[in-house]
């Protein structure tokens, strides 16, 4: 037929991807947004760099954000985050060595007795 939309294997695919972000959400357990999760992995992949410097137009620069996101992570949300930046390969970043995986716990304990 004619007038069939050809979107709906789109649709289908954003409806599972908001599912499976909406699962991922309830399993925090009243941490963090996930989006906010996702940023910080993101700018993690500088190393530990990345709780001090964002990336603006390809120039770093200081950053508050990425320490106040690793402060807004949950117990379950941190060993997710450490898991993550452990299993990192070398064209997304290196992997974080136990040291560093390490000083992230250390910092997060400080951002959690600040609040």
């Amino acid at each position: 037929m004619q007038g069939i939309p050809q979107r709906a294997p789109e649709r289908k695919h954003e409806l599972d991807l908001r599912a499976e972000l909406t699962a991922r959400q309830a399993r925090y357990d009243g941490g963090a947004a996930t989006s906010t999760v996702e940023a910080l992995v993101f700018a993690l992949r500088r190393g530990l760099t990345g709780l001090q410097t964002v990336e603006v137009a390809g120039t770093l620069r200081p950053s508050t954000d990425n320490a106040r996101r690793l402060g807004l992570l949950n117990d379950a949300q941190l060993r997710e985050v450490c898991r993550r930046v452990q299993l990192f390969s070398p064209p997304v970043a290196p992997a974080w060595t136990p040291d560093n995986t390490q000083k992230l716990i250390e910092i997060w304990k400080r951002t959690q007795c600040t609040q």
